[in-house]
């Protein structure tokens, strides 16, 4: 059992392990996304620099570092190798900075062979993979509790490579274990390859790190505006301002909690919207089980027959499957899976990448699953948690790109300028209040009530306060918005633009007629006749246009469903309009694909080869 206690094992020096010293790495989420890591460990020097700058400034040294990651980088660590950091210093594409804490897991040494053999499929170099499989076949070499460096970062996880001595992110391990499709459809075989799997991979579980009311409170305290408004509400206060103090304190704080209210409310909806659990059956260890679906690992083989939700991503092994992804994609077309070819399941274990035709993904219904073969529908686990497609659908609404806004950037220089004025003001009162000798304790309330002028403190709670009400307004017409921002932006905006039909206008589409036609010799299509477009599909006309009968028939991905047609909509009236009927053969186990009839109403089956012909 791997304990994960949060300690620091021995450090492993084995000739398997390399040894380079790796200070910073880069890594690139996507096209458009990258991060650089840096490695920082907190030592006795940097824990009293920090008690120092915090206690020894009346708390100024903490609000500093908590506004700005790189003073809290200086504050708390000191430069290291990424393999003895206890934290990370991460800086993103955007200019957006983070210092995040590094765990270490202390685990058994045939966990930890069993990393190395993950992370030395990673490696191009054959001299370093041969001494790595000799490093996870001999776990005698290893301490009995080697340790796993570990940090999570905007709902990714990361692993230290001990290999390079860089963090990757445990979407590129591996998650098939062979190329042989017949040898997965097996299952997991073992206790300590699914105690392994969930140690790297975690359950499989869409948490959304939620926020207590106290976390919230504080860092909405702690803004910089607002701890602005308490230093003025305090000026005020010392110069019998009583009243106006009054006013804005109760401004601000009915602000705070008005936002603290929206922000928990959004919160437990994305919530709701994240957490998914169902049971399904497992194969593991040779014999059908059924468990809870969080603890499902990548290389686990389900059965689909009883799922109806996905909890996670799959590949399709044996059968076939109608799938709605709708709630990924927003289109409600129904589309069909096929089973993985041998082919493509060598071509994805070397490449890691999954194609659309076989791949199911987490959020998606199961409309049908159907056997082939004499054996179940199955799939193989591959992605869990919030390497989903669902998962990263939900990290991309908690963490979203940052857009610069003209109307923000004016906004702070606006404050900006206010704020030079204001220290200038400062400045010119304290020197002219002290030649004409006023006491220190009246020079410094008086030059500070100045930038108490200059910069409004009532604009941010009166902002939010607006911002507020429009989020109210909104949600009273079923819109939800979760950046209030924005609502600011949205006044700007003079032309929306929307992508297809069907966004504003109904989705239904009816077929008005058909014009059938022939390809000239310059090989572009001519009317038959100069008449009117044939507005229904008689026998006669049926025979006179057979080949146009035929393909608006037989051209399409049209399903058969509980007695009822799935497909596209197009499709659907298009078929609906030739008067065809489709039929599907009684399904038998072990056929390896289910024949579709398509015939005119009142006659025998179609023959597909005299249609090619």
């Amino acid at each position: 059992m791997a304990n994960l206690d949060d300690r620091s094992g021995p450090d492993i020096r084995d000739d398997h392990i390399a040894t380079t010293t790796q200070f910073y790495t880069k890594f690139a989420f996507d096209d458009t996304i990258s991060a650089t890591f840096y490695g920082r460990k907190s030592t006795q020097r940097t824990r009293i620099l920090k008690y120092i700058a915090e206690w020894g400034t009346l708390g100024a040294g903490y609000l500093l570092s908590k506004w700005f990651p790189a003073v809290e980088k200086r504050l708390e660590t000191e430069p290291c190798p990424l393999n003895e950091a206890t934290h990370v210093f991460i800086e993103n594409s955007f200019g957006q900075s983070e210092l995040v804490i590094v765990k270490d897991y202390l685990v058994d040494g045939q966990t930890f062979a069993y990393f190395l053999k993950e992370c030395s499929r990673l490696l191009d170099d054959a001299c370093v993979e041969d001494a790595s499989q000799s490093a996870y076949t001999n776990t005698s070499c290893y301490p009995q509790y080697p340790n796993i460096k570990t940090f999570d970062y905007r709902c990714n996880r990361f692993i230290l490579n001990p290999f390079t001595g860089q963090f990757i992110s445990i979407h590129d391990l591996p998650r098939v274990m062979s190329s042989d499709v017949d040898e997965c459809e097996e299952g997991i075989k073992d206790d300590q390859h699914i105690m392994s799997q969930r140690l790297l991979f975690g359950e499989n579980r869409v948490v959304v790190p939620v926020k207590t009311i106290t976390q919230l409170l504080i860092d909405e305290v702690l803004h910089p505006f607002n701890v602005f408004q308490l230093f003025s509400i305090l000026i005020w206060s010392m110069e019998n301002y009583f009243m106006y103090a009054m006013i804005i304190l109760l401004m601000t704080g009915g602000s705070v909690a008005l936002t603290l209210h929206e922000t928990m409310a959004n919160q437990k909806k994305l919530e709701e919207m994240a957490h998914f659990s169902c049971r399904l059956r497992v194969l593991r260890e040779g014999k059908w089980a059924e468990i809870e679906s969080a603890e499902l690992v990548p290389g686990d083989v389900i059965d689909l027959e009883e799922c109806t939700v996905l909890p996670c991503d799959l590949i399709l092994l044996n059968g076939d499957c109608v799938v709605d992804e709708s709630m990924l994609t927003g289109e409600t077309v129904p589309l069909t899976k096929a089973a993985i070819s041998y082919e493509d399941f060598r071509e994805f274990y070397h490449s890691q990448r999954s194609e659309p035709s076989y791949s199911l993904y987490s959020g998606t219904k199961v409309l049908r699953s159907r056997p082939r073969h004499g054996r179940p529908a199955t799939a193989l686990v591959l992605n869990t948690g919030f390497l989903t497609a669902k998962g990263v659908l939900i990290q991309s609404i908690l963490f979203p790109r940052p857009n610069k806004f003209r109307f923000y950037r004016d906004s702070m220089v606006f404050i900006g300028v206010l704020a030079g004025i204001a220290c200038v003001g400062f400045v010119g009162s304290v020197f002219v209040m002290r030649r004409l000798k006023y006491p220190w304790p009246y020079i410094i309330t008086r030059a500070l009530d100045l930038i108490t002028v200059v910069v409004p403190p009532a604009l941010p709670a009166t902002m939010s306060i607006g911002a507020i009400f429009a989020l109210t307004r909104l949600k009273g017409r079923d819109i939800f918005c979760i950046s209030p921002p924005r609502i600011n932006v949205c006044a700007k905006v003079g032309l929306m633009c929307f992508d297809k039909t069907g966004t504003l206008t109904e989705e239904g589409l009816d077929v008005l007629g058909v014009v059938p036609c022939t390809i000239a010799a310059d090989s572009t299509p001519k009317p038959l006749s100069n008449q009117a477009p044939l507005m229904r599909l008689t026998p006669s006309i049926g025979q006179q246009c057979r080949p146009l009968v035929q393909l608006m028939a037989t051209c399409h991905s049209i399903q058969r469903i509980n007695e009822t047609l799935v497909g596209d909509p197009l499709d659907l009236k298009m078929f609906s309009f030739s008067g065809w009927i489709l039929e599907e053969v009684p399904e038998d186990a072990n056929e390896a694909i289910v024949p579709v009839v398509i015939k005119p109403p009142g006659s025998e089956s179609f023959d597909l080869d005299d249609a090619i012909n």
